[in-house]
C-alpha cells in the first residue's frame, strides 16, 4: 500500500472503532449502532430518535424512531428498547413496531 492510502484508511478504521466503543456509553448510540447492523448505515446517521415515557423494567427503556424498514421481514421499525448492563454500557433488547 502507499502511503498515502494508509493516510486515508488508517483514519476511517480508528474512526470506526471509536464509533463502534462510544456506542455502548450512550442510549441513543446503541440505538444507532443496532439501526447501522440492521443494514441502515445512512439510517443510522439521520434517523430521529426521541426517547418515550414508558420504562419496562424487563425490557428497558422505551425508544421511537421515524420508521426503519427491516430489510428481512419488509415491515417498520418504530420502537427500539434499550437496557443498560452492570458495567454502564447499553445494549437493545427489543426492536419492533409496537409495543
Amino acid at each position: 500500500m502507499s502511503r498515502m492510502t494508509k493516510r486515508v484508511i488508517m483514519p476511517g478504521i480508528v474512526l470506526s472503532f471509536l464509533f463502534l466503543f462510544l456506542s455502548f456509553f450512550d442510549e441513543e448510540f446503541a440505538i444507532r449502532r443496532a439501526i447501522f447492523f440492521m443494514g441502515h448505515p445512512i439510517d443510522c446517521i439521520t434517523v430521529k430518535i426521541e426517547r418515550d415515557r414508558l420504562n419496562d423494567p424487563s425490557k428497558g427503556q422505551l425508544f421511537l424512531t421515524d420508521g426503519i424498514r427491516d430489510r428481512i421481514t419488509g415491515n417498520d421499525t418504530f420502537i427500539f428498547y434499550v437496557k443498560k448492563n452492570r458495567l454502564g454500557m447499553y445494549y437493545v433488547t427489543g426492536s419492533g413496531s409496537g409495543p
